[in-house]
């Protein structure tokens, strides 16, 4: 809608039948909703960059619960172990074969005792891939509470390059 003053607004209207002294009229409501879409359209393009920043990091990023249930992971998390998000998500990283048995225990350990706020690591770990791949890896957990829940955000970064340059020095 177009104000008295050439000023544009957004707005949305309802119109109900109505019956007034022997007469039927139609009442209309308009409101100006100009600030409510402003602030939709801010809040679409604020969780699309932060999808972008997640999806398209190069380092792999996770999110899982203080139980060890995957929530959700990037790309770059997908390019590395081989597995897709729907044969992960929802499912208990000590389940899976991406770590031994050893480490899963140890890493579990440190999640329970993490309180908000606290980075956990950096830790070095070796993952196995769907196609039975060793992959070295280095990575670090933040401990979070959001909406009453603990959960744990990670990111991790290939180490494999690293580690067989650290042997060939070594020899």
């Amino acid at each position: 809608l177009t104000r008295q003053d050439g000023g544009e607004v957004i707005a949305e209207g309802m119109s109900l039948p109505i019956y007034i002294q022997g007469q039927n009229l139609v009442m209309t409501i308009i409101r100006d909703i100009t600030a409510r879409q402003k602030a939709e359209a801010a809040l679409r393009e604020s969780e699309a960059r932060f999808k972008l920043l997640f999806e398209y990091a190069p380092d792999a990023y996770y999110l899982m619960d203080l139980q060890g249930n995957f929530l959700d992971f990037n790309r770059t998390s997908e390019e590395i172990s081989g597995y897709g998000r729907e044969e992960l998500i929802g499912k208990n990283f000590q389940t899976t074969v991406l770590l031994d048995e050893q480490k899963a225990l140890e890493m579990m350990e440190n999640m329970r005792q993490a309180t908000p706020g606290e980075i956990l690591g950096p830790v070095e770990f070796c993952i196995t891939c769907k196609d039975g791949r060793q992959v070295a890896m280095e990575g670090k957990c933040l401990a979070l509470h959001r909406q009453g829940n603990g959960l744990l955000l990670g990111s991790s970064c290939d180490i494999t390059a690293r580690k067989q340059a650290e042997a060939e020095l070594r020899e």
